[in-house]
């Protein structure tokens, strides 16, 4: 099988929730073709789906590494460093999509709950790897992010994904 029909099946397998034999074959790809940024950002996200973001993380970086204008990679690298407690990492990577895409309404949505997530751990002096079920509690601690949280989750459920809108001051401004 050629490293693309690899590459495809693997992505295939992926939707299906199938994770191992998702990431087994999109390895196959990978040892064909080991610089196929597609091919390494399928690999990580099958690796992020069943909760091994933190394996997810260099496959996200070598693909950035040969082609550092894909925000999908970003945007996803940014999810593998939330998925592991590393806000402060996902929120930079979050940040670096949005100027790639300014406006692109999932990176700011992932940006909302990444920022809304370590600001409660900032403002309450959790880790950043804290249990989400205490982080949860205190959520109301930080509503300077929810604005745009929510009405990135809106125009995900209306399939507006692709639709741009100016970042809000209260994240364009955060460090």
């Amino acid at each position: 099988m050629t490293p693309e029909a690899l590459r495809h099946l693997g992505a295939a397998l992926h939707d299906q929730g199938q994770w191992a034999a998702a990431w087994n074959t999109l390895r196959q790809a990978l040892a064909i073709e080991p610089d196929n940024t597609d091919a390494l950002v399928d690999a990580a996200d099958a690796l992020r789906g069943p909760g091994r973001a933190r394996e997810a993380v260099p496959l996200y970086e070598r693909a950035l590494s040969l082609s550092p204008q894909r925000v999908e990679a970003r945007n996803n690298l940014g999810n593998a460093f939330s998925g592991t407690g590393q806000y402060a990492d996902a929120v930079s990577c979050y940040r670096l999509a949005l100027g790639l895409k300014p406006g692109d309404a999932q990176v700011v949505c992932n940006l909302g709950n990444a920022s809304t997530t370590w600001a409660i751990c900032c403002a309450t002096g959790a880790t950043s790897g804290g249990s989400r079920q205490s982080m949860r509690s205190d959520r109301a601690r930080s509503q300077a992010c929810r604005k745009p949280l929510h009405l990135g989750n809106v125009l995900f459920e209306l399939r507006q994904i692709d639709e741009e809108w100016p970042l809000p001051p209260a994240l364009a401004l955060q460090a």
